[in-house]
């Protein structure tokens, strides 16, 4: 038999810098440091050791898992040395147990400090398989007491570790129903602060709270503790131990915090909201919000690579839950800490509201009939003024200026508001005030031109349209106008505002019951007639998204609550990428966009490597209006087209320019614009009754966002009677989907298509 001659004195001194060299890297086998310095420390020493008896090519093995795992500038070259120098050690034929130990050692510490880890640690799987070969045959040609002791060793530790793993097994499988119901309750309770329920959330927490802290005590017997000391096992112990024990105290803090939240008290009472309560709920929500920021926060810091897949998974869904949930309650509490200096806690607050019709289409908001303005102040709501939009015409100075914003000037100017090129109006600007497809640039105007129309400074401009008073009747009761034998309740308010009303005789009359119907369906709420602020939001959230009730403030800070809570009705930005928006203007003034129909297809084609992006949009827009049985006002216009043609102003928003139109097969010019970062082209149409047109675009252009990568596109939908429908398809130069989308669409849209190693994924935001 072959005799190995080792130098003991030399490979021990080898093996005793190599265990102190390992024990500063980070390697983490159970997150435990003084575990961890054991294990490393022990397995790094038997390695090394058995290195100086051990096989050339078992180094080189060990070696070659350290060149492949090597990430940085400084482990690949000595990776690379420890590799050649085990080829070399082979190529003596000596025993050289030195050279072995030391380039053994140099493997061992490049693999701890690899971190590629992997699926549950590849790197520590790769290296125990690596340095399997070189310990079986190095123990094996070392006879002596200690060669055959380590063996044992191992065994004793293997024993103990499958039984420290049984044991953390059946803690875990004792705490699985308890984590699952917790996190359950949890999940019903975020969503419950979404809705408004805050007292159904606080029981919710409290429950999830009891059950976090059950499956935390389940994992902290004994018996599961002892897996802390067994790798992999210990970090998804730990994992869920954490997980339990904080959520279990967030849980607990939430409870306590909602509980004091009643948003019954938030109610108008005589007309009146009491601030000094609204303020009493500010410390509270904070709470909530630090809560579950520091929940967040924990769940994140529990992330390791060692985790199996079903606590990641686990983690993963409730951390979803609370990003999902956290705009809303971010916006809670800035409404909350808002509303005294909205509702005129810090002086008087006077709002113009627009009540708006899209049965004669304008920009985003319709056209603007009738006026209110509002009084807040110390928490009290009362009308202060209301009107026609003619009154607003005939009122104030002779001489009205419009100074901006300078984008709405250059598109709309032309349209009375910037008549003589200085920024002087024409003699009835309020019929056109809501022209513009954002409405901060609408609210701006209107907060400068109606003080010199009669009215005072206003802090605020907000606009609804019937839906919006649908939805407040639907609180309010039916409204009977004194003089008139039309009793509206939701169920009917908005046809008649949109179609009925126009088949009255006398159009003065129809005019004065609108405003007398705004003004006491705001009159009811003022008095009391809504519910809780929750519950008004949650049913008033959809009709913000389709932009059918925006608000705008000239404070920044309540502007910024406005953009969070989807009010402020204000372009999206393009942030680089491709967009759409068709948006219609009623250049015939009358009500037929109540029956105007529209379909958009928009497809483009992406090349990733150049950024150029090529599209189509085609607009099919169809016209059912009727041509008797209404007034003239309505289904007439002033253009002498027959009777029931919709005479409209199409502007399509973009992000490329246009290269090619046309109208049913016929070339046609856009008009050219600009407006919030978009390209706005425009043509009018005059589509007959019972008449289509379709109208083809082509656009080419190059996108930063389109090379290389993710391609970003947003969609926004004007608010009109009809939906709109709509499909978009984004393909790349090989025809490879990137985003696909159909179906009825409103408000602002966000899509992101991913083309990957030639794979294709779709990924929508709204």
């Amino acid at each position: 038999m072959q005799r190995h001659r080792v130098n003991e004195q030399a490979v021990g001194v080898v093996t005793l810098v190599a265990v102190v060299v390992a024990c500063l890297t980070d390697a983490a086998p159970t997150g435990s440091r003084v575990i961890d310095v054991v294990i490393v420390g022990v397995s790094v020493a038997v390695t090394v050791w058995a290195a100086g008896t051990a096989p050339w090519w078992t180094i080189s093995i060990l070696a070659a898992a350290a060149v492949a795992l090597s990430t940085t500038w400084i482990t690949i070259p000595v990776a690379l040395g420890a590799l050649v120098a085990s080829w070399w050690v082979g190529s003596e034929r000596r025993d050289l147990s030195v050279q072995r130990s030391v380039i053994t050692a140099v493997a061992c510490v490049v693999l701890l400090s690899s971190d590629v880890v992997g699926f549950h640690g590849l790197s520590a799987l790769i290296g125990i398989g690596a340095s399997l070969p070189l310990l079986v045959l190095g123990l094996r040609r070392r006879r002596n007491r200690v060669s055959r002791s380590i063996p044992v060793g191992f065994a004793v530790v293997g024993v103990a570790a499958v039984a420290a793993t049984i044991g953390t097994g059946m803690g875990a499988r004792a705490a699985q129903d308890d984590l699952e119901s917790g996190q359950a309750r949890a999940t019903e309770a975020i969503a419950s602060v979404e809705r408004g329920d805050y007292l159904e959330a606080s029981a919710s927490f409290a429950t999830a709270s009891v059950e976090f802290e059950r499956a935390h005590d389940s994992l902290t017997t004994p018996w599961s503790a002892a897996g802390s000391a067994v790798p992999v096992v210990a970090q998804n112990r730990r994992a869920v131990t954490d997980l339990a024990d904080r959520a279990a105290s967030a849980s607990e803090a939430l409870a306590a915090a909602l509980a004091v939240v009643d948003p019954e008290q938030l109610r108008l009472e005589g007309g009146r909201l009491d601030l000094d309560v609204v303020a009493i709920l500010g410390a509270p929500f904070e709470t909530i919000r630090a809560e579950l920021t520091a929940l967040d926060e924990s769940i994140e810091s529990i992330g390791s690579p060692w985790l199996v897949e079903p606590i990641e998974t686990r983690l993963a869904d409730l951390r979803e839950d609370l990003d999902a949930n956290r705009p809303g309650l971010d916006a809670a509490v800035d409404a909350v800490a808002l509303a005294p200096r909205l509702l005129g806690g810090e002086g008087e607050r006077r709002y113009f509201v627009a009540v708006t019709t899209p049965a004669e289409a304008r920009g985003i908001a319709g056209f603007m009939g009738n006026w209110i303005e509002l009084s807040a102040n110390e928490g009290r709501l009362s009308i202060a003024r209301s009107g026609r939009t003619r009154d607003l015409n005939r009122a104030g100075d002779d001489e009205r200026t419009v100074t901006g914003p300078t984008d709405f000037l250059d598109q709309y100017g032309r349209f009375g508001f910037d008549s003589g090129g200085d920024g002087a109006t024409a003699a009835d600007p309020w019929s056109n005030i809501t022209l513009s497809a954002d409405f901060a640039s609408t609210a701006q105007v209107i907060a400068e031109l109606y003080p010199q129309s009669g009215g005072g400074e206003v802090d605020g401009v907000f606009a609804l349209d019937p839906e919006v008073i649908g939805a407040l009747l639907g609180y309010t009761g039916p409204v009977t106008v004194d003089g008139s034998d039309v009793s509206l309740d939701s169920s009917n308010v908005v046809d008649f505002l949109l179609v009925d009303q126009y088949a009255a005789e006398d159009d003065d009359a129809r005019v004065d019951l609108l405003q007398d119907v705004s003004e006491e369906v705001i009159a009811r709420i003022f008095a009391g007639a809504l519910p809780n602020p929750a519950v008004v939001a949650r049913d008033l959230a959809p009709l913000t998204r389709e932009s059918r009730l925006l608000g705008w403030s000239a404070d920044p800070e309540e502007q910024q609550l406005f953009r969070d809570i989807g009010l402020s009705g204000e372009l999206p930005t393009l942030d680089g990428g491709d967009g759409l928006g068709v948006v219609f203007t009623n250049v015939g003034a009358n009500k037929l966009d109540a029956y105007l129909g529209r379909q958009v297809s928009y497809r483009s084609t992406v090349d990733e490597e150049t950024g150029a992006v090529n599209g189509t949009a085609v607009i099919t827009v169809t016209n059912d209006a009727p041509t008797s049985g209404f007034l003239e006002g309505a289904i007439g216009n002033y253009a002498g087209d027959p009777v029931g043609t919709n005479r409209t102003r199409l502007s399509v928003f973009s992000a490329l320019p246009v290269v090619d139109a046309e109208v049913d097969g016929a070339p046609v010019s856009m008009r050219v614009g600009t407006e919030g970062g978009w390209t706005v082209n425009s043509l009018t149409l005059a589509i007959p009754p019972g008449g289509t047109l379709e109208v083809a675009i082509d656009f080419a252009g190059e996108l930063p966002s389109a090379a290389p990568g993710a391609h970003r596109l947003v969609a926004f939908t004007q608010p009109l009677v009809i939906d709109e429908t709509r499909s978009i398809t984004v393909v790349d130069a090989d025809g490879r989907e990137m985003i696909v989308s159909a179906g009825t669409s409103s408000g602002v849209e966000r899509f992101i298509g991913f083309d990957v190693a030639g794979g294709d994924t779709v990924t929508r935001g709204d």
